[in-house]
This record gives structure tokens, sequence and C-alpha cells, in this order.
């Protein structure tokens, strides 16, 4: 099969496909490649560690580099420290600080509750829980979406004018979970995901790319991540390192809490 950018054209294409699908299950029958889907997923989470190991952790530290764009502001980057603790807290550490600049942001999430600092002003927005609850609750990449999925199945077409991987030998998986879908993109050599397409809560689709697998803690983790939205680089993410189910203070995630109405 072909690799191709998931442009408006295939867009509409695969609309049409998981719209054919839809029906089909209505009707009472399977999804069309639904046997092979189911195969090529189990075979990605064996070469990603196994679906427990996958997801069988309950907290996570990772450290690297995080390159992006923010409108009005150009290109910046910033050191980064994730912590996660399962099921529902999370922290994303972000300084951008330059030429004796400080300049910072930490997300915080902690039981239902999000703020973020903005060097030294905190905020609340909904959108900042719905963001992190996202972020959070898909954490564990195919092994979710493959354990609460409505159903899955393969794509055939791909779009032949691909720029992100071009030459890859790809297989396309949709996973269905109610009105949302979202399409992985699997290595047939390496049967690892290599691409995962989604839309946000705008309608916006983004396309992640995943490469530098290593294996950490008996699973193989992608240590490089470079996430794309309208044909250009959003966020590039290069960890140094990644660890499972370590100790995290839990102060970290009490940081810069703000102060119930009223205290």
């Amino acid at each position: 099969m072909k690799t191709g950018r998931y442009c408006t054209k295939t867009r509409w294409q695969a609309a049409g496909a998981l719209a054919g699908c839809l029906a089909l299950l209505a009707a009472g029958c399977s999804a069309p490649g639904g046997e092979d889907a189911a195969r090529s997923v189990d075979m990605a989470l064996r070469a990603l560690g196994g679906a427990e190991t996958v997801a069988g952790w309950e907290t996570q530290v990772s450290r690297g580099l995080m390159k992006t764009e923010r409108p009005g502001w150009g290109s910046l980057q910033a050191e980064c420290t994730h912590y996660v603790r399962k099921p529902d807290m999370l922290v994303l550490d972000q300084d951008f600080s330059a030429y004796g600049h400080p300049f910072f942001f930490r997300y915080t999430y902690n039981a239902g509750e999000a703020w973020v600092m903005v060097n030294l002003g905190i905020r609340q927005n909904p959108r900042y829980n719905e963001m992190l609850e996202e972020q959070l609750r898909t954490i564990d990449g195919i092994a979710y979406h493959r354990e609460h999925c409505d159903t899955f199945f393969t794509l055939s077409v791909i779009d032949d004018a691909d720029t992100l991987l071009a030459g890859v030998d790809l297989q396309r998986i949709a996973f269905v979970a109610g009105d949302d879908t979202v399409y992985y993109d699997l290595g047939r050599g390496t049967h690892l995901p290599l691409r995962r397409l989604s839309r946000d809560a705008q309608g916006t689709w983004s396309h992640t790319l995943f490469d530098d697998y290593r294996k950490v803690a008996g699973r193989r983790v992608p240590f490089h991540e470079t996430t794309y939205t309208d044909g250009r680089i959003v966020r590039e993410m290069i960890w140094r390192e990644i660890l499972f189910d370590v100790d995290i203070d839990p102060d970290e995630f009490e940081k810069n809490r703000p102060r119930a109405t009223g205290a």
C-alpha cells in the first residue's frame, strides 16, 4: 500500500468509507477489514511490548525538549518535564526562558481541576480541563483506542501525494468511538504506530509522527514526536528520558493550585 498524507481529498474519501462501514454495522454486518484490523492491532501491541505492559503503569516522568510555533511569537523551544500519575494527575512543565528572560508555562490537572501558571499568573479555563483530560485519558495511545473504541477496521484509501512518510509501506486503522474517529498508520515491517491522525474540538485535523522507538521497562516508546497541522509543524517533542513507575513527589500536582473562591 502506498503512503499518503491525509489531505482534504482523502479526508472526504475516508469519510465516505467510514459512513459505509457504519451503515454495515447498523445492519448487523461486520466492518470491512475488521478481522485484518484486529490482527494488525494485536501485532502492533505485541511490537510495543504487549497490551498489559503498554497500559500497565502507574507513574511516568518524561524529560526533553519541545519545539513549537506560537502565533505572534514565532518559533520557540522549551525544556519540558511531564509528570503523570494515573488515573487523574498530570503536569506539563514547559520552560521557554532564554537570554535571562523568564518565560514558562506549567499546566496541571489534578482530579478534575485544571490550572495553568504562566510566569507568575494563574489561569483557569474549561478548555484547559478538556485539553488535559483528553491527553491523560488517551495517554496509552493505541492500547487505549483498542480497548475503548466501538469498532475498528482497515482503510485502503491513502493519498499518493504524501511527503511525510514517503516510501514507507503502511496500513491505516480507523478506531471509531461514538462520533469520534482516530486513525493510526502502522508500519507493515515493524508493526509499530508511525502516525496518528486525529481531529480536535474545532474540527482541525493533525498528524503526529512517531519515531526513534526505544525500549523502556519492557515497552517500546517513541522518543521523537512531530505534530503537523495544515501542512506545517506546530510541535516537536525530543525526549531525552522517559521513566515508568518511579516515585513522584505529590507536591508536583499541587503547586500553584488556585485558592478556592472566597478563600
